[in-house]
């Protein structure tokens, strides 16, 4: 499936999160294109600010299911999942799995 907003790592991650728990992380945040969602993220300083208003503290551990915060080789971030030892991601050219390390942050499911 091609990238699109509202089709995005965090929309994945989530998605992924409610696969495994039953339970969506991120319920309620509702957006479907470039500007609804940054006008999210922009709300909360960046994605980190945003993904803790809606999922709280991140903690030490690292299990799959987990929501992460991933750091990309530019700099820029995406949000994810652990699964397997490994971050898994959809970026814009599909889905990627990224050493463990890459994982910034880690936010209990």
């Amino acid at each position: 499936m091609p990238f699109r907003y509202g089709l995005d790592c965090c929309r994945f991650a989530a998605e992924c999160v409610e696969s495994i728990t039953g339970k969506n992380p991120m319920a309620g945040i509702e957006y479907s294109n470039e500007a609804e969602a940054y006008a999210i993220i922009d709300r909360h300083g960046d994605l980190e600010g945003a993904l803790r208003a809606h999922l709280g503290e991140p903690y030490d551990g690292r299990k799959d299911g987990d929501v992460i915060l991933a750091e990309c080789s530019d700099g820029s971030q995406l949000a994810g999942i652990i699964f397997n030892g490994v971050c898994v991601v959809r970026t814009k050219v599909g889905i990627a799995d990224w050493p463990i390390r890459r994982a910034r942050l880690v936010w209990e499911t």
